[in-house]
């Protein structure tokens, strides 16, 4: 069984807090809606890269091709997307459309590398900044409680078997389990602070 595993770091200090907390609910949700965008996106690139053995370019590879019907990427909100491809992977900067809108912006970073065995390994970072008129400084991932995120990242795995497979029965997912056996992992880290200091495991479906 896969598992998800969400760290939430405090700001504050080492103290543990209790598994659960209901004021860390909302930051829960916002990095699990943050990782599926990425684990999309990324997901879409490493079908390209099955399909043609290398990445998209551009937002209009990534976006414009038969690889972004199947995945059904076109559908995501971005207000900007920039992809850089290499030698050995591909990062992915982009702004989600926020909704409703507000003024801050959360800038994503994707980067996906393929393994020997076919699989791709990626990672995402997400930092919001304020709005570049009231001069673009870092601004927390979220504030609830006696919490403070300061940047939320995470890491995860594509197993290409299983991404084709769903893409040809029509059942593409970024749902933890979905398209790796392996566990996906999330983890915020708070300006000063190296250590987690909570953390919730969310089983996911077989």
């Amino acid at each position: 069984m896969t598992r998800l595993a969400l760290l939430v770091l405090l700001a504050s200090g080492p103290a543990l807090a209790q598994t659960g907390d209901a004021t860390l609910q909302p930051s829960t949700d916002a990095l699990r809606a943050d990782r599926a965008v990425a684990m999309h996106l990324a997901a879409t690139a490493a079908l390209a890269h099955t399909r043609t053995g290398t990445f998209p370019a551009s937002a209009f590879d990534l976006l414009g091709r038969s690889w972004s019907a199947d995945t059904g990427v076109r559908d995501v909100a971005l207000s900007s997307l920039d992809v850089t491809a290499s030698a050995d992977g591909v990062q992915i900067d982009y702004v989600p459309l926020p909704a409703p809108y507000v003024r801050e912006d959360d800038v994503v970073r994707v980067t996906l590398r393929p393994e020997a065995d076919g699989s791709y390994r990626g990672t995402f970072q997400v930092q919001r900044r304020a709005d570049a008129d009231d001069g673009g400084r870092a601004l927390p991932f979220d504030v609830a409680g006696r919490y403070r995120v300061e940047r939320a990242s995470g890491t995860f795995h594509i197993e290409a078997d299983r991404l084709g497979a769903l893409v040809a029965e029509g059942r593409f997912s970024t749902e933890a389990g979905a398209l790796s056996r392996e566990p996906l992992t999330m983890r915020v880290t708070p300006l000063g602070e190296t250590e987690p200091v909570f953390w919730e495991v969310v089983e996911a479906a077989p």
